[in-house]
């Protein structure tokens, strides 16, 4: 696959802008289409190539790649795009590096600028993350265990924020790069979280 145009300040924006004004999705109406359209080709698919790209700079055998490249939730645009990164050979998936586009609407950026942690709006985003299924195989409180410990993790490894205002000085060798490097600086906090939920 070729190298699509880096992201844009406008891509982020935009994907801002329309959850702000109007979060709803509508698959029957033509100018909810073309948007859906614009935010595949802005947000979705550039997130996908960057995901691949860390893929095939990863260790063979050692992480699985998962992107998700659905725009929608329900009846809404989706608020963040993402593809996810889980080690291998642990028992579940509850903690994962993540990469994509957070719109500055989730509840994740808005309690970080609320806070005063990080600017407000929207941002391509790097991260050591957690999120609990119930249909994984830990219980709650060994959920808890490791999402206990990730919280006493730098902000750093756990919001990784580039903004529009940075994009300007990034390129795809860049980003990859850097998200290459944040893996590596992480993936021993990685296997202590999933150490603490065995405990």
């Amino acid at each position: 696959m070729p190298a699509p145009l880096f992201f844009q300040p406008v891509d982020l924006l935009a994907f801002q802008r329309r959850l702000q004004t109007n979060p709803h999705y509508n698959a029957t109406n033509p100018a909810d289409k073309r948007y859906a359209e614009q935010l595949k080709a802005g947000v979705f698919e550039k997130t996908a190539y960057w995901g691949q790209q860390v893929e095939r700079r990863l260790s063979p055998g050692r992480y699985e790649y998962v992107m998700r490249q659905t725009w929608t939730q329900g009846t809404h645009f989706r608020k963040y795009s993402w593809a996810r990164f889980f080690l291998l050979g642990t028992p579940d998936k509850a903690f994962y590096f993540t990469l994509g586009i957070d719109s500055g609407e989730t509840d994740d950026a808005r309690r970080l600028a609320a806070e005063e942690l990080a600017p407000p709006g929207p941002a391509l985003i790097v991260k050591l993350d957690g999120h609990f299924a119930s249909d994984g195989t830990l219980t709650t409180a060994q959920y808890a265990a490791g999402e206990a410990l990730r919280q006493t993790l730098p902000l750093a490894a756990r919001w990784w924020r580039i903004g529009p205002e940075q994009l300007h000085d990034y390129d795809w060798s860049r980003l990859l790069t850097e998200t290459m490097r944040f893996v590596q600086q992480y993936e021993g906090d990685l296997l202590r979280i999933m150490e603490a939920t065995r405990q």
